[in-house]
């Protein structure tokens, strides 16, 4: 699966984005590397994605956000690219309420190198997933799990927990929610920011939206088919007028 990749300098391994290489349609994008951190965005070749690396801020993106216009409007400013609003936010302070606004299918990484910290960042719905590891000094993201299990470093002990709920749910049924076969090993939950900071070697995590936002609605049950019908035609519409066309034949 095309994403993205990190781990900490001197725990990183080239086997790591090899694991993302599953098809002859991805190639490595892009790639940042310093004294603290690794970093690889692996993703289809049809893709322009770039990283943006700007006043020791480090920003990969993989995926999409459809209403960059709109939140260029609601927070009045002016830029091009999800990249750049997400800079624009998180060095003035409005990152949650820029991620809030957010309509997209994406995952990101913020490196601050000043503040020596890294935030990964799922999309609302969590639908483009991405899984971290910390354990002991040891601290890495992929979007499959087989990049984390690359590393040397890696606690590879089974979760006894999932393994259970395998066996009883049966291969199509069973439901791990944020955890996988591996103990240490988690998948990042939706409309989440995971901080890790490294210098102190600790995991914090904030959540940017929650369902409680959606409020109900009095309305009947031939209105609510229309204003369905209205929502999803808007949402493919968005999706196609703001994706080149050759990105979205796979």
């Amino acid at each position: 699966m095309p994403g993205i990749c990190l781990a900490l300098n001197n725990q990183f391994s080239e086997k790591m984005p090899q694991e993302l290489l599953v098809t002859p349609s991805l190639e490595i994008k892009d790639k940042y590397k310093d004294e603290n951190v690794e970093i690889v965005q692996v993703s289809l070749k049809k893709n322009n994605f770039k990283s943006l690396c700007e006043d020791n801020i480090v920003i990969f993106v993989e995926g999409y956000v459809y209403n960059i216009d709109e939140l260029n409007e609601k927070f009045k400013i002016n830029e091009k690219s999800f990249l750049e609003q997400l800079k624009k936010a998180y060095t003035n302070n409005f990152l949650k309420e820029l991620l809030n606004k957010a309509d997209g299918f994406f995952n990101a990484i913020i490196y601050d190198k000043q503040a020596k910290k890294i935030f990964v960042i799922s999309d609302r719905l969590g639908t483009k997933l991405i899984y971290w590891y910390h354990k002991d000094n040891v601290f890495s993201v992929s979007a499959e799990v087989n990049g984390i299990l690359a590393l040397e470093n890696t606690d590879k002990t089974v979760d006894i927990k999932s393994i259970e709920s395998f066996v009883d749910g049966g291969p199509i049924f069973y439901l791990l929610g944020y955890n996988t076969f591996f103990k240490y090993i988690k998948l990042i939950q939706p409309a989440s920011i995971l901080e890790y900071d490294i210098n102190t070697n600790t995991i914090n995590q904030s959540f940017y939206w929650t369902f409680e936002e959606i409020k109900p609605q009095n309305i009947s049950y031939e209105d609510s088919i229309d204003i369905l019908h209205n929502l999803v035609e808007k949402a493919v519409l968005k999706r196609i007028e703001n994706i080149p066309l050759n990105e979205l034949m796979l």
